[in-house]
């Protein structure tokens, strides 16, 4: 007899299938069930040996799934009986609440309570949060005898209200309280409302997080209030917020290293000095609204810069070329349908073939038609509109690219 096997779903895999296809998480575990029974009963008759391999391998990786197998067992019971996992599962993924049944969400919590016992030698856990209340907060409780932990992810059910979300800070300080107990967690990632980052520094309330010296990186997810979460990244946008501890010493300050921001800051003058030597990766958007001030928006003392996207609504692109560092390795620059492409492209040689680009590895120039559909172009040769830029390029040996 073979038992009911779940598989989680490969997100790299998800990443690279077109975006009108995506398996459904809450009926992709059952409907693979059936196919690492056939995988199973296939390798069993080629030689028995193989049997606890592929029992290692389907075991290591454990999802669990939202919808119920049946009337009388929930899919959490089941798999807290299932001998296929155990002490050899190290990547867990589940759901702490959600629109059910209150009897379900009792049968979740005794799924979650005993997680530490079945499975302690997990080093990677997804949680999906649908709604924050007290038993959240008793799960990260339960949940810190996970001795081994080093990943933890924290992500939202879809189309959740953002600023709902946030408006109870205390229940998430009494969540990430409970989270900077894990004695191993090296990275944490988890959404969070625009509105609470200040100067880009790290939110307060994760200061008991950042404390705990084996703490390496934080990834926050950033949300936005004018319009509900549809799930990761609906419009293309980068969105993590990354920092990182600075030097080898545990006791290192955090910098900012990845910052992907909806809007152009008032200033980057207003950042910290270890800010501005960790920040690797920068993009943003200029509109109408806030203009690309050089010198407001001067980017050279940020030494470690290497990758720039910057998407502008206005015609600064002379403005934003000149504001970069020295350290940019890959740029791109998204400029409006206002500006011809023969300017553009003067703007682009000077730059290239000054002493403000050394390090300049690659290079990608779009231009804007529609607002709110960034990235709908249609691909054409650099050469055929960029004639200057695409010489000095191939002079340098730079990569380039453009869309018309």
């Amino acid at each position: 007899m073979f038992l009911s096997l779940q598989i989680t779903f490969d997100e790299d895999a998800a990443g690279i299938l077109p975006k009108i296809y995506r398996p459904n998480p809450l009926t992709f575990a059952s409907s693979t069930a059936s196919i690492a029974r056939s995988v199973l009963k296939c390798l069993a008759l080629v030689h028995p040996s193989w049997t606890p391999v592929v029992y290692r391998a389907l075991g290591k990786s454990l999802h669990a799934p939202l919808q119920l197998e049946n009337r009388q067992r929930t899919p959490w019971t089941n798999l807290l009986q299932n001998p296929l996992y155990g002490t050899r599962t190290q990547e867990l993924s589940f759901a702490t609440a959600t629109d059910m049944k209150k009897s379900d969400d009792v049968r979740r919590f005794v799924f979650i309570s005993n997680i530490p016992h079945r499975f302690p030698n997990l080093k990677t856990m997804s949680i999906t949060i649908y709604r924050i209340n007290e038993d959240i907060a008793k799960s990260m409780e339960t949940l810190i005898g996970l001795e081994n932990l080093e990943n933890l992810k924290v992500e939202l059910g879809m189309f959740q209200d953002v600023p709902g979300l946030f408006d109870n800070i205390e229940k998430w300080t009494s969540i990430f309280d409970a989270i900077a107990r894990f004695p191993r967690l090296h990275t944490f990632q988890i959404p969070y409302c625009s509105t609470g980052l200040q100067n880009c520094n790290i939110p307060p309330e994760l200061a008991a997080l950042t404390a705990n010296r084996m703490f390496q990186k934080l990834q926050l997810c950033i949300l936005f209030p004018d319009h509900p979460f549809k799930g990761p990244n609906p419009e293309g946008y980068p969105t993590q917020a990354v920092w990182t501890r600075q030097g080898d010493d545990a006791e290192g300050a955090f910098g900012l290293t990845s910052l992907p921001v909806r809007w152009l800051p008032n200033s980057f003058r207003s950042f910290s000095d270890l800010n501005k030597r960790s920040l690797t990766f920068l993009h943003a958007i200029c509109t109408e609204e806030l203009s690309w001030n050089p010198v407001d928006h001067d980017l050279k003392s940020f030494v470690s810069l290497r990758k720039v996207e910057v998407i502008s609504e206005m015609p600064y692109v002379e403005v934003i070329l000149s504001s970069l560092p020295r350290a940019v390795e890959s740029l791109s620059l998204a400029f409006p349908k206002t500006l011809k492409f023969s300017d553009v492209d003067k703007m682009l040689q000077s730059y290239i073939t000054s002493d403000r680009s050394p390090s300049l590895k690659q290079l990608e120039v779009a231009r804007l038609y529609f607002k709110d559909k960034l990235y709908t172009y249609r691909i054409m040769k650099i050469s055929s509109s960029l004639l200057l830029t695409s010489a000095v390029c191939q002079e340098r040996g730079i990569e380039h690219i453009a869309w018309h």
